[in-house]
């Protein structure tokens, strides 16, 4: 039994994630000094690029489409999608209007009993 390959001699996937990260630290480190130089931060769309970047290159690396990663382009993929971000955005929407509401219940009783 070989640690580091599978039985299609491929290298097992515990070993990308770790490969993953040695690429994402190879990219960060520079960055985070840099930023540091010049003082400035690095943004959370600039990490996002970043993560993005480090998950092509190591596709690249094992030599496997990105499909593999994202899935294929189908005609479901997009009403799928939709649906995602319609049940999202309402399971973030419903607990958004509770606390709206309670606040306003709680802001109601508290300026009540309030002398102010």
């Amino acid at each position: 039994m070989n640690i580091l390959l599978n039985r299609q001699k491929e290298l097992r996937s515990i070993w990308w994630v770790a490969v993953f990260f040695l690429v994402l630290a190879a990219f960060t480190f520079p960055l985070i000094l840099v930023s540091q130089q010049f003082n400035w931060e690095i943004s959370i769309h600039q990490q996002a690029i970043l993560v993005v970047l480090t998950t092509i290159i190591c596709q690249a690396i094992r030599k496997k489409p990105m499909s593999e990663l994202v899935g294929k382009a189908t005609p479901d993929l997009l009403k799928n999608a939709l649906l995602g971000f319609a049940a999202g955005a309402l399971l973030m929407l419903v607990p958004a209007l509770f606390l709206l509401q309670s606040e306003k219940f709680i802001g109601s009783r508290v300026a009540a009993t309030c002398p102010l």
